[in-house]
């Protein structure tokens, strides 16, 4: 379709862009364990196309409002990708300072506890996250890995009240995880997804506060709503 002729009419300002952003000094050695600098740098600037090209009018008719659009995407891309790297770098030093605390500190302790932080840091952090991931959900992220890293510290010290608030997280998160294998991760899932990165927040560090309100009802709801909706290619979503 068109998304796919403005990406290679935009080839070169694509290269471009990702050669020339700049990376704030550890951004790359911190995102180590995750990839390498030209992968951020590239996924990062794929992220910001695919958001300009979402807002964009792309129901264009003719050759001369093609050329347009491809010029003024060729413009707002580089200052699209700056504004993309500022969540990104944020994310990059979050998922930094969470990683030593997601070792338990003697083999076998709280290993549940352990087992669902390393579980929810693997969907937040999942392959392709820099490029997929609106810039909205972007930019709650380091929010996320925060109270993730709260939590764990907390964890060392009562192990018996993580295990009591993640068991009120784990059915709705197993389910979640279900539905996705199943490929029903069309919006209904995705709202459901953050909702429950909201619950989780206000369970284990509720001084960072939520984005959005969070009650139970709400959530069962939010499930309900994921568990009807088809998977991709059974129906319209």
């Amino acid at each position: 379709g068109v998304m796919r002729l403005l990406r290679l009419a935009l080839t070169t300002e694509i290269k471009r862009a990702a050669r020339q952003l700049p990376l704030a000094q550890g951004v790359a050695l911190r995102w180590a364990p995750l990839g390498d600098a030209q992968t951020l740098r590239a996924e990062v600037v794929d992220g910001a196309l695919d958001a300009l090209l979402q807002q964009a009018d792309v129901e264009v008719r003719t050759r001369g409002a093609f050329s347009a659009l491809r010029d003024a995407l060729a413009r707002e891309l580089f200052g699209a990708a700056m504004m993309r790297l500022q969540s990104v770098e944020a994310v990059v030093s979050a998922q930094a300072e969470l990683r030593p605390w997601l070792e338990p500190p003697l083999p076998g302790f709280a290993r549940a506890s352990h087992d669902d932080l390393h579980e929810q840091l693997d969907l937040l952090l999942a392959p392709s996250f820099l490029c997929t991931l609106e810039h909205a959900h972007l930019a709650e992220l380091p929010r996320y890995l925060k109270a993730m890293c709260l939590r764990a510290e907390r964890l060392r010290q009562d192990p018996a009240r993580d295990q009591r608030r993640m068991l009120e997280v784990l059915p709705f998160w197993r389910r979640l995880l279900a539905l996705r294998v199943q490929g029903r991760d069309g919006a209904a899932w995705h709202a459901l997804r953050w909702l429950l990165e909201e619950w989780r927040v206000s369970l284990f560090a509720q001084e960072l506060g939520t984005a959005q309100p969070v009650s139970l009802k709400r959530i069962q709801r939010a499930l309900a709503d994921a568990e009807a909706e088809p998977a991709a290619g059974a129906g319209s979503r």
